[in-house]
């Protein structure tokens, strides 16, 4: 019965686990074939700076000391193309302030004119006033994106402008040079693009492979956790089985739940058949309290009788007191409560509940007496 709970259990999670351990082998092989391309990007990236840095030497070998004639020139060329590229990234920040700022102007116009249009109805609307606070917002703040990036346009147009001299200046200057080391210089630009491609994509295998580690990390979390509910599963049936549940008893209308612990040196129950003897005593008792008197009177004194002898019965199974006896001693308690009886019922149940008690008090002494006078008295509750 555990081992089929347990099983239940963990079929109901075995789909998750199915699921997460799916995820993790997709990401392992993902892994390991990101790994692969960025060991192979690395290895492209050191073959093509190898090879290039010893052709560049060689040019630098076979050309001279035209390379470092001509050297300022292609640097004052290379400073004239950022600078270049700076003033165009100003213009064109310039012009999207300045589309910014008319149109906010625009909208601040027609506010105006309708406003005056009215001829008379001067009452502000809360709408319009928060339209025209927040179209005059946005005016003030595309001027001041305006106004700056007209500045750094200007300074990067005055820089671009410098630099396109100077590199004129250095060509008419240097052209014999320039020609002659121009074979290095352009082998050096071409290399450099193609490093730096091959540098993006190094970078681009380099977060794939952290994304997929990310990924790998919260699968294993997940399976954690879902090993973690397994095991804790397991426990609380174990303990559930191990638990011990109580034992119903049911006699007639009045149920009892007792707990019966199988322990050394506790005396063993009543036999099956005086407790169902007790228990149609205790039927017959119930169903006489829907009689009469006289009934009841009746059925008291037969119960009475059935009582000491089912308790007679019990003891003397214990003792070893043969039939005969236990009848003997039951007609002797019978004569002896007809001799000394009234017509009170009431006092007949006394002196028979007395002559019974003293009758099994002196027939079955010995170290169980306590035991015996206790059962006589809840039989006399009976």
């Amino acid at each position: 019965m555990e081992s089929a709970d347990v099983s239940a259990n963990e079929e109901k999670l075995e789909p998750g686990v199915r699921i997460e351990l799916e995820n993790l082998n997709t990401c392992t092989d993902e892994i390991n074939r990101l790994e692969v391309a960025l060991d192979d990007a690395n290895a492209t990236f050191r073959h093509i700076l190898s090879e290039s840095t010893q052709h560049l030497r060689y040019l630098a070998t076979k050309l001279g000391s035209c390379i470092e004639r001509a050297r300022p020139y292609y640097k004052a060329k290379d400073a004239s193309r950022k600078a270049q590229m700076e003033c165009q990234k100003a213009a064109v920040q310039f012009h999207h302030a300045n589309e910014i700022y008319q149109a906010a102007e625009e909208t601040i116009s027609m506010a105006e004119e309708r406003f005056l249009s009215r001829k008379g109805n001067w009452e502000i609307n809360s709408a319009w006033q928060d339209m025209l606070n927040r179209a005059t917002r946005k005016k003030l703040e595309a001027e001041k994106r305006r106004v700056s990036s007209e500045q750094k346009h200007h300074e990067t147009a005055l820089l671009f402008t410098q630099a396109e001299r100077k590199t004129q200046q250095l060509e008419r200057r240097l052209q014999r040079h320039i020609v002659k080391s121009k074979a290095y210089f352009e082998y050096k630009e071409s290399l450099e693009q193609q490093l730096q491609q091959q540098k993006q994509k190094i970078q681009h295998l380099q977060l794939e492979v952290a994304v997929a580690k990310q990924k790998y990390a919260d699968s294993l979390q997940n399976l954690e956790c879902i090993s973690a509910r397994i095991h804790a599963r397991r426990e609380f049936v174990l303990e559930e089985c191990a638990t011990p549940k109580p034992v119903k008893f049911d006699s007639g209308d009045r149920p009892t739940n007792q707990y019966l612990e199988a322990t050394e040196g506790q005396r063993l129950l009543p036999s099956p058949a005086i407790s169902r003897t007790v228990s149609s005593d205790v039927e017959e008792e119930d169903e006489s309290f829907d009689g009469g008197r006289a009934d009841e009177e009746k059925t008291d004194w037969s119960l009475l009788q059935a009582s000491i002898q089912n308790l007679t019965l019990q003891m003397a199974s214990e003792r070893g007191l043969t039939q005969e006896e236990i009848d003997s001693r039951i007609q002797k308690c019978i004569q002896r409560h007809g001799e000394d009886g009234n017509d009170d019922p009431t006092a007949a149940d006394s002196a028979t509940d007395s002559t019974a008690a003293d009758e099994i008090q002196v027939s079955l002494p010995g170290d169980d007496n306590a035991e015996t006078k206790d059962t006589v008295g809840n039989s006399k509750l009976m």
